[in-house]
């Protein structure tokens, strides 16, 4: 289950460029580490709700900054975001990719998420990142999936995609996923395997 929708925080956005008026494209979604694309379907999934599919507007280059009591939470970088406006609220679509560095509260990195595009969901304080989507924590745990969605508020993973969860030389796999930034507390909602990497393929 998805956490529910929470008081919006405070957003910061600077960009570069021009505003512009142009129908955007969104990469599709993947199974598991490699997959095939569908940009038309994945695409209709988040416009078709709109009255229309042209953006009311365009940013380029864009850094949006999440915040906490005043301290930055997480920063979200994408070349492209897409404005649409849908019977539900705002829809900001990140066609070109995305990295999102978060943080701790002291201001340390507890990760990085880089995926192929993804979607703002302003009403609902719900980032979704489509694609080859890789997460690296602190610890150097690595997550790989297809979907993966995060609230802006509580900054807690979730996704109901395929995963492959790397720690060390252990690897998980399974459908679905909830965990804190920081895999401090993490369930793979239906673990569908394991095995270790010998020692000669762990990646340094």
């Amino acid at each position: 289950m998805k956490p529910p929708p929470c008081e919006p925080k405070r957003i910061k956005i600077s960009a570069k460029g021009k505003t512009l008026n142009a129908l955007a494209t969104l990469l599709a979604l993947i199974l598991g580490l490699v997959g095939c694309s569908d940009t038309e379907g994945a695409a209709r999934r988040y416009l078709e709700s709109g009255d229309n599919n042209t953006p009311i507007s365009q940013i380029f280059d864009a850094e949006i900054l999440y915040t906490d009591s005043g301290l930055v939470r997480a920063r979200l970088l994408t070349p492209l975001i897409a404005d649409y406006q849908t019977r539900e609220g705002s829809l900001r679509v990140m066609p070109r990719g995305l990295k999102v560095l978060l943080y701790e509260a002291g201001g340390e990195s507890s990760g990085v998420l880089v995926a192929d595009s993804g979607v703002i969901y302003s009403h609902k304080d719900e980032v979704s990142a489509f694609g080859h989507i890789r997460f690296t924590n602190d610890r150097n745990e690595q997550l790989a999936t297809s979907e993966l969605h995060f609230n802006t508020r509580t900054f807690e993973l979730f996704t109901e995609a395929f995963v492959t969860l790397r720690r060390g030389d252990e690897v998980l796999f399974g459908q679905g996923l909830q965990a804190t930034k920081n895999f401090a507390h993490l369930i793979i909602r239906r673990p569908m395997g394991q095995f270790f990497l010998e020692e000669a393929e762990q990646v340094p």
